[in-house]
């Protein structure tokens, strides 16, 4: 995938975001997964713009119950790897993931992503971003590496801050 394709990918999944009827129509429905884990390989934002985004995610959850991000979770995920049920990590599995990151370093330092709005379905809400090139051939340098050394990684779909995952069903009091 080049990297017109991916922003192509990316934004049919923010046009789904963007069609608000059934979140009007029944309010928030959660999809709360079962337990899952997994690895990551993420880039991980500087301090200042996770505790701004960090403090709305925090007031968010004061409204309705949600995931609250914050220095220790929020990121921008490159890749993930072995997302299952009942996940116990693996030293091997994890030196396996370090390496192929390590091999790829230093990434390219003029990453950037620019965040353009905020989005809301039925069970997440997002802050929409626009990466750059620069991010897209990192994340790519990563999962192609690994995938050439038999560790199979998704390339990444699009670049996004998971704001909010709903636990609780809500309907607008608009609706009351």
């Amino acid at each position: 995938m080049d990297f017109e394709e991916f922003l192509t990918k990316q934004e049919s999944i923010y046009e789904k975001f963007r069609d608000v009827t059934s979140l009007q129509k029944e309010g928030l429905v959660p999809k709360i997964p079962k337990q899952q884990g997994g690895y990551l390989i993420a880039y991980r934002y500087p301090n200042k713009v996770i505790d701004a985004l960090g403090e709305f995610s925090h007031q968010v959850s004061k409204i309705v119950p949600a995931i609250v991000y914050d220095r220790t979770n929020a990121h921008t995920t490159i890749s993930d790897f072995q997302v299952q049920n009942d996940f116990s990590p693996e030293n091997s599995t994890l030196e396996g993931l370090s390496k192929i990151v390590h091999a790829n370093l230093p990434l390219p330092k003029d990453v950037s992503i620019n965040y353009i709005e905020w989005l809301l379905n039925q069970n997440t809400g997002i802050l929409a971003g626009q990466p750059n090139q620069s991010f897209f051939e990192g994340a790519n340098q990563i999962v192609n590496y690994a995938n050439q050394n038999n560790i199979q990684l998704r390339s990444p779909w699009g670049r996004l801050y998971n704001n909010k995952s709903f636990f609780r069903k809500q309907i607008s009091r608009r609706d009351k």
